[in-house]
C-alpha cells in the first residue's frame, strides 16, 4: 500500500455521496435538530412540498370515503406540526457542508413522491371499490403511508417529542410506537415480570405477548420511577406529580389509597375500519386481582378482587384515557391493597381483557372474596388470548404501614379489629409429596433386603440398630444387605420384567 492511499480513499469516499448512503440515512433518523440556517434547502424543503401538495390534492376530492379524508387529514398534520416554529424539525447540518447527507435527504424525498403517488391512486380506486376490495386497499394505503413518512426526519421529530400522543389515528405514528414498545424492552419487562412472579401458572394459563398498559400514581417527593430493583428512585424535589410504575416492584400500600391511574395503548384497529368509523372501538374488562390472599382454612391462598369494570370501550385514539374513571360498568370499586400480617408478600395484578364481539358478559362474580380467574374466564368465554395487556405490583406488610393496613380492614373488609396476623406454616409439615409406584416398590424391596439380612446375622442387631462396638460386624451386616438387595431385585425382575431403579 503506498504511503496516504488510505487518506486518499477516505476523501473520495466522502466525494462521492453514493458510499456513504446508508450512513447518512441513519443520521436522518436519528440526529435531532442542533441549528439552523436562513437559507432553506433543496432537500428539506423537498418534504415541505411534497408534504403539502399531497396535502392539498388529497383535501381536493371530497367525495372520497372518510379513509381518504383521514389521510389527508394525517397528511395535513405532519405539514403543519413541520411548519409550527416550536416543533419544527431543522436541518441540523447545512446544505453543502456534507454532501453525503444531501444526497440522502434527496433520495428520500424522491422516495417519499413516489410512495405519495402511488398512494394518490389507491385512493382514487378506494373511491370506486367494492365492499371486497376495500378492505385489502385500505391495508395497502396505511402500508404506503407507513412507508412514505417512517424515514421523514419531520415525522421522526414529531415523534421523539410527543411519542404519537393524539396521533395515533395515523399508521405511521402507531408504527413508530409499537417498534419503540418492543426495541427499548417495554414489552420483554412485563413478559419476564410475569414468569419471574409466576403470574403464569398462578393466576394464569397462559399469557400472550402484552400491549402496553401504563400504571402511573401520584408522588409529592419526586418524580421517581421504578429502577428495577423493588424501590423508586427519586430527584428529591418536594412536588406533586405522576411516575409510571415498572412492573413487579415493591411498593408501599399507602401508595394506592385511591385508584391509581391507568392507561392502554393498543398498536392496530380491533375491527376493519369503515366509511363511517374509521377508528372502531371494542369493548374491555379491567381487572385487579390478588392470587395471594390467605385462607386460614385450607391453609392456602385464595384469589380476591380489588377493581372490576366492563363494557370499556377503547380504540387507537383512547391511549390518553384513564382506565378507572373513564367509561364503563363498575361492578366493583377500588378497594385499596392490604396484605395483613404473615401473609408475606403479596401480588396485585391488572388484567385486561377484550371481551367477545356480543360483548356480553353472561355471568359476574357477587363477591370479592374467593374469585376464581379461570373459572370466570372460561363461563364468560374468554380465553388467554383474550389477555390484551397485564400489569402488575407487589406489596408486604411493615411497621411503617401499619396503621393504614388497619384502617383498610376496618373501612373496606369491615375488620373492627383491623388487619387479622397469620403464622407461617411450614411447608413440610401441610405437604407431603405422594411416593410414586415405582418409589413404593423401592423400598419395599429395602425392607425385605433388610429383614433377611437381619435374620442371616443371628440376632446380633438390636432395636434396627448397628453395634457400635463391633465395626466389623457391622461392615459385614451391611454388605449382607447389599447383596439381598440385590437378590431381591432380581426377583422383582423376573417378576414384572422390568427393572427397579432404587
Amino acid at each position: 500500500m503506498k504511503p496516504g492511499s488510505s487518506s486518499r480513499r477516505r476523501v473520495s469516499a466522502a466525494i462521492n455521496p453514493l458510499s456513504y448512503s446508508r450512513s447518512a440515512r441513519i443520521i436522518v433518523i436519528t440526529r435531532s435538530a442542533s441549528s439552523s440556517t436562513p437559507s432553506s434547502s433543496s432537500s428539506s424543503s423537498s418534504f415541505s412540498t411534497t408534504s403539502t401538495s399531497s396535502s392539498s390534492a388529497s383535501s381536493s376530492s371530497s367525495t372520497k370515503p372518510s379513509t381518504t379524508s383521514t389521510k389527508s387529514s394525517t397528511t395535513s398534520t405532519v405539514s403543519s406540526t413541520s411548519s409550527s416554529s416550536s416543533t419544527k424539525w431543522k436541518r441540523p447540518i447545512k446544505e453543502g457542508i456534507n454532501p453525503a447527507y444531501d444526497a440522502a435527504l434527496t433520495y428520500l424525498s424522491s422516495y417519499q413522491t413516489k410512495t405519495l403517488s402511488k398512494l394518490s391512486a389507491l385512493q382514487t380506486k378506494l373511491a370506486s371499490a367494492s365492499e371486497e376490495d376495500i378492505n385489502s386497499l385500505r391495508e395497502k394505503i396505511d402500508q404506503l403511508e407507513i412507508e412514505a413518512y417512517i424515514n421523514d426526519p419531520a415525522v421522526r421529530y414529531e415523534f421523539k417529542n410527543t411519542a404519537g400522543s393524539r396521533s395515533m389515528d395515523r399508521p405511521v405514528m402507531r408504527t413508530l410506537a409499537k417498534a419503540k414498545w418492543i426495541k427499548q424492552g417495554g414489552r420483554d419487562i412485563i413478559m419476564g415480570r410475569i414468569y419471574q412472579n409466576r403470574i403464569v401458572p398462578d393466576l394464569l394459563e397462559d399469557c400472550p405477548p402484552s400491549l402496553p398498559l401504563t400504571l402511573s400514581i401520584k408522588t409529592s417527593t419526586g418524580t421517581g420511577t421504578g429502577n428495577g430493583s423493588g424501590n423508586s428512585v427519586g430527584n428529591g424535589e418536594d412536588n406533586d406529580t405522576s411516575s409510571s410504575i415498572e412492573p413487579g416492584l415493591i411498593l408501599p400500600t399507602s401508595k394506592f389509597t385511591s385508584a391509581p391511574t391507568l392507561t392502554f395503548q393498543p398498536f392496530e384497529h380491533p375491527s376493519t375500519p369503515s366509511t363511517s368509523n374509521p377508528n372502531p372501538t371494542a369493548n374491555y374488562t379491567l381487572l385487579v386481582v390478588s392470587p395471594d390472599e390467605p385462607n386460614s382454612d385450607t391453609a392456602s391462598y385464595t384469589e380476591r378482587i380489588h377493581y372490576l369494570k366492563t363494557d370499556i370501550p377503547l380504540s387507537v385514539t383512547t391511549g390518553d384515557i384513564d382506565l378507572f374513571t373513564g367509561p364503563g360498568n363498575e361492578v366493583f370499586k377500588w378497594e385499596p391493597p392490604a396484605p395483613a400480617k404473615g401473609a408475606g408478600r403479596q401480588r396485585y395484578v391488572f388484567l385486561l381483557l377484550r371481551q367477545n364481539i356480543d360483548n356480553a358478559l353472561s355471568t359476574m362474580p357477587t363477591s370479592r372474596a374467593n374469585f376464581r380467574l379461570r373459572q370466570f374466564m372460561r363461563s364468560n368465554t374468554l380465553s388467554p388470548r383474550s389477555i390484551s395487556a397485564v400489569h402488575l405490583f407487589r406489596a408486604e406488610w411493615t411497621v411503617e404501614e401499619k396503621t393504614h393496613i388497619d384502617t383498610v380492614w376496618r373501612e373496606y373488609r369491615q375488620s373492627p379489629t383491623g388487619a387479622p396476623e397469620y403464622e407461617q406454616v411450614e411447608l413440610s409439615d401441610r405437604m407431603v409429596r405422594p411416593l410414586s409406584a415405582q418409589q413404593k416398590r423401592a423400598d419395599q424391596i429395602r425392607q425385605r433386603a433388610w429383614e433377611r439380612a437381619v435374620e442371616k446375622a443371628g440376632g446380633y442387631l438390636l432395636g434396627g440398630g448397628l453395634p457400635e462396638l463391633n465395626p466389623g460386624l457391622a461392615n459385614a451386616i451391611e454388605s449382607v444387605v447389599e447383596r439381598q438387595m440385590g437378590e431381591l431385585e432380581q426377583e422383582q425382575r423376573d417378576e414384572d420384567g422390568k427393572h427397579v431403579v432404587v
